[in-house]
């Protein structure tokens, strides 16, 4: 009996302690196989993810390509080589410097000149032009031009007004001068976020007829006057102008170095906050200068030299009045609204003469572009190239002097 008892107790003692067992072993964290698998698949494909490296931060730029060239004049004999079957076209002039101006979002030259719109012209010493000119000027790709400069006034109030309205009329701005007494001379201009005011100035005019006297033209042209371009240049700080380019007609006729009055006069309008200055009237080509102010560049070209005229090696014993200059400035806006020069580019041009269908053609060459490439080069003649040579070397010798003044 005891030990069928001792073997009941014993059973039940099994029953007892092997569910336990199987409890205790139930609740250790023992991985299964499958569960063995999945963890190594995920910690493979983190192995495998590649890292992603961040692209360092490009700052964006604003920036605006600006292009000045020299002065614009027309001559009877240009006049006369305008006609084609009977109608003025002076697209000639431009159709090698065209692409350049298209490239550009300013473009300036100085028209040296007044416009006619009763036919008759005259040219120098007192000019009266086709408003066909000016017509030819837009289509090639200029926006401006000034006209602060001494031939302005050569066939008095009527021609002034006459040039006015027609730079209006192509859609052009006129820097520089105003119909109305004490109206706005200056431009404003903001382009791809950058503002841009321009100014104009003369140190004198040729004529007065006995429409005007100079106390009232002096209210409509911009005369060179240092307190009046202080004054102007304080207006555009004002205006929140970014970039501050000012055009002076100054210089001593056919002297190919800047005159110290020049010089002076540049440094001061760079102290008063200029930061371009192109100049106009010598009709030759003068030299360039960095002005540094504040640690930034400041750019003088003292002449551009002649653009488009009459004034040959044969009429005035010298070549140079050919020569002349397209210059590209480049400036760059960066994210704490600093304007700075970024590059400067020139472009020296030859004025090509030659005779063709019983008549003068006139084009602005852009001397380089004649010299490397061949197809172009092929179109002039042997001396036409020892011309274009000679011009480009003449120019760029000019600007490859740069003086720098910190």
């Amino acid at each position: 009996m005891k030990k069928y008892m001792r073997i009941i107790i014993l059973f039940v003692l099994l029953i007892l302690i092997i569910p336990g067992y199987n409890i205790a072993n139930n609740n250790k964290k023992v991985p299964t196989k499958d569960k063995e698998i999945k963890e190594k698949i995920v910690s493979d494909k983190k192995e495998e993810e590649p890292i992603i490296e961040k692209e360092p931060v490009i700052e964006e730029k604003a920036r605006v390509s600006i292009i000045a060239a020299g002065d614009i004049m027309y001559h009877i004999p240009q006049v006369d080589a305008a006609y084609v079957n009977g109608i003025l076209d002076f697209s000639d002039n431009f159709k090698y410097v065209k692409d350049y101006l298209e490239f550009s979002d300013i473009a300036v030259a100085n028209l040296e000149t007044t416009i006619s719109l009763d036919g008759k012209y005259t040219g120098y010493p007192n000019f009266k032009s086709p408003e066909e000119g000016v017509m030819s000027i837009k289509d090639a790709g200029f926006d401006g031009l000034t006209t602060a400069n001494n031939h302005i006034y050569d066939k008095g109030t009527e021609g002034f007004e006459n040039t006015l309205e027609t730079i209006k009329k192509y859609d052009l701005y006129n820097i520089g001068s105003s119909k109305e007494e004490n109206g706005d001379k200056h431009i404003i201009k903001e382009i791809n976020g950058i503002k841009i005011g321009m100014l104009s100035y003369t140190y004198a005019i040729n004529s007065i007829d006995g429409t005007s006297n100079i106390n009232s033209i002096s209210k409509k042209v911009n005369f060179i006057a240092e307190e009046k371009i202080k004054n102007d240049l304080e207006f555009l700080k004002q205006e929140k102008v970014d970039l501050k380019i000012i055009f002076m007609h100054w210089g001593i006729e056919y002297n190919t170095s800047s005159s110290e009055h020049q010089r002076e006069l540049a440094r001061k309008i760079v102290d008063w906050g200029g930061d371009i200055i192109f100049g106009s009237h010598p009709h030759v080509v003068q030299e360039s200068e960095i002005i540094v102010k504040d640690g930034k560049d400041k750019l003088v070209i003292y002449s551009l030299g002649n653009y488009l005229s009459n004034q040959r090696e044969e009429i005035l014993g010298t070549s140079l009045t050919e020569n002349g200059l397209m210059v590209n400035v480049i400036v760059e806006k960066n994210s704490d609204n600093e304007v700075t020069i970024k590059e400067v580019k020139y472009i020296p041009t030859w004025l090509r003469k030659y005779k063709a269908e019983n008549r003068y053609i006139y084009e602005i060459l852009p001397s380089e572009d004649f010299i490397n490439n061949s197809e172009l080069r092929s179109i002039l003649d042997e001396n036409e190239k020892i011309k274009v040579d000679k011009s480009y070397n003449n120019t760029i010798d000019k600007m490859e002097k740069l003086k720098r003044n910190d």
